[in-house]
């Protein structure tokens, strides 16, 4: 009679990678972010892109893979009304059927000076935002 071997559980990636502050974070006016288990962070950035640095390498925000050949999920920021109006983006999508902002906005052009990119073709709600490696 043959035996398997045990199987081994890949070690726990998020002590090891400080994903500490889990995936969300709501964003206030006045730069607070509130992420899940009442952990409050401060947030210095004053554009689009420096938001977007800010959660990918200092916020720890992020979730670990669900399975071995997944990957890690990436952060999720929700603005509130007021943080909104801190990165310049309006209170209304003023174009209500495609919902997203003119490519001439001024946070869709801060996002294209610093080289990054929209999955999507501009900047509404749920985009995601990407720097090519």
């Amino acid at each position: 009679m043959t035996r398997r071997p045990e199987r081994q559980n890949a070690p726990s990636l998020a002590a090891d990678s400080g994903f500490s502050n889990g995936q969300l974070a709501v964003l206030d006016g006045d730069g607070t972010a509130f992420c899940p288990g009442g952990t409050l962070l401060e947030c210095p950035a004053a554009t689009i892109p420096q938001l977007a640095d800010w959660a990918l390498r200092e916020s720890r925000l992020r979730a670990e893979r669900l399975h071995r050949w997944g990957k890690d999920s990436d952060p999720l920021i929700v603005l509130t009304a007021q943080a909104a109006a801190r990165f310049g983006l309006s209170p209304a999508l003023e174009d209500r059927r495609a919902l997203r902002l003119a490519d001439g906005h001024p946070a869709v052009r801060q996002i294209a000076g610093a080289k990054c990119k929209l999955i999507r073709r501009s900047l509404g709600p749920w985009a995601r935002i990407h720097r090519p490696a």
